[in-house]
């Protein structure tokens, strides 16, 4: 009985994960639209290098390129989720990595105070705590019956598995 109620669960479910997977796929589509824009922004950016300073030129063109490596992250974690159907805490951090290492060089380039980069600093190595012990306390090293919200053991003949059905 229980099985039927599992497989009754799951046909519930199966359009509301469509639906997600539309979202999703249309979210990607969007940012991969933003990249392209971004990337012809910033190739844009670079005629002025003849005309104006090289030095206030070249920082708008490096402040440029760290967000679009920010919404390459973004697109990573997006995709992972579409992908997996989870996604990894690493993944996530990194993704925040990355945007506070972004605005770090671009508070810097912009001569902010020094209460401002050790707020950032401070957030950036919490980050980096949090992503080290994400790494070292990972499931994914544990043993197939250790892993959080595993039902199954594949030691006991009982508690198998259901066999897949073919989609």
């Amino acid at each position: 009985m229980d099985e039927i109620e599992q497989a009754t669960a799951h046909m519930r479910a199966r359009p509301f994960v469509w639906f997600i997977r539309i979202v999703l796929s249309g979210l990607l589509l969007l940012i991969l639209a933003t990249l392209v824009g971004g990337i012809l922004a910033v190739g844009w950016e670079l005629r002025r290098l003849f005309v104006e300073n090289v030095e206030l030129v070249l920082r708008h063109v490096l402040i440029g390129i760290l967000i679009l490596l920010a919404v390459v992250e973004v697109f990573k974690t997006a995709l992972a989720y579409l992908t997996e159907g989870r996604v990894k805490v690493t993944l996530i951090v990194d993704t925040i990595l990355v945007v506070m290492l972004t605005e770090i060089i671009s508070l810097w380039l912009r001569g902010g105070d020094w209460k401002s980069f050790a707020l950032l600093l401070v957030v950036i190595g919490g980050l980096a705590g949090v992503r080290v012990l994400a790494v070292r306390f990972s499931p994914s090293g544990l043993p197939v019956e250790q892993m959080p919200g595993n039902q199954f053991t594949p030691r006991d003949p009982e508690h198998q598995a259901p066999a897949s059905t073919p989609a």
